[in-house]
């Protein structure tokens, strides 16, 4: 059972946060969830994921079939263990709410991650296996000074466990950010710092098709990845290609 940890950073509350608003989300907070999901790395699953990213090893190389008993390469589970919620129970912006928090915080966005794999115990294809996904750390920011936007990463943490194993064979670290429904205006931001030289590089340009069948793959009806004018709505330029 994973244990939840709240980092309390403000004692005041934002002007546009009531405090029955307030007062629901700490005890969303202090209510721990856990949630266990069981799949299969089908090989007519994983080859589907092969054609749409033929990219997927950094490489520009032919389709291969997956083969039955190898290693499932690294970052290929995320197109498994997805969340099953019907479509009348997905949130506005098209996201599963079985991690959020409550209202007004419906807008999700992808804060960072981090995944560790282990070599020596790795995911096999066609085996069955199981993730427990839980929440690590939930931290508000922004909540004492009226000139910024209240925000809650919510840090979840999932365990990816090979059936009649008990030692998982992957564990990441998924944070969101999560935000007041309001509407934002698509603009540009200067990016500084970016570093000037690489140990490797790769450029692929994805096209609609492509996000199309990769939201599809994971289950993703996320509107940033869906719908321009919703994705404009939440601030971006266009539609996104990406996973979360």
């Amino acid at each position: 059972m994973f244990k939840t940890r709240v980092v309390q950073l403000t004692q005041r509350l934002y002007s546009t946060i009531n405090s029955s608003q307030t007062e629901a989300l700490n005890k969303w907070i202090s209510s721990p969830r856990e949630i266990v999901l069981f799949d299969s790395f089908h090989q007519e699953h994983l080859s589907d994921l092969f054609v749409t990213l033929p990219t997927r090893d950094g490489t520009h190389q032919p389709y291969q079939h997956p083969r039955e008993a190898s290693a499932l390469g690294y970052g290929h589970h995320l197109a498994f263990f997805h969340s099953r919620a019907p479509e009348s129970q997905l949130r506005e912006d098209g996201t599963d709410g079985d991690f959020s928090p409550p209202e007004p915080f419906t807008r999700r966005m992808w804060a960072g991650g981090k995944i560790t794999w282990d070599p020596e115990n790795p995911l096999i294809i066609g085996r069955k296996a199981r993730a427990n996904w839980g929440i690590d750390t939930v931290e508000k920011k922004g909540f004492d000074d009226p000139q910024k936007k209240p925000m809650v990463f919510v840090n979840k943490r999932i365990e990816i466990t090979m059936d009649g194993d008990s030692r998982p064979s992957v564990i990441e670290e998924r944070s969101h950010v999560y935000i007041p429904n309001i509407e934002m205006k698509p603009g540009v931001r200067q990016v500084k710092d970016i570093p000037t030289s690489s140990d490797f590089s790769f450029s692929y340009k994805p096209s609609l098709v492509t996000l199309f069948r990769f939201s599809a793959l994971t289950f993703n009806a996320h509107s940033i990845h869906l719908d321009l004018g919703l994705a404009r709505k939440e601030g971006f330029q266009g539609m996104l290609n990406g996973m979360f």
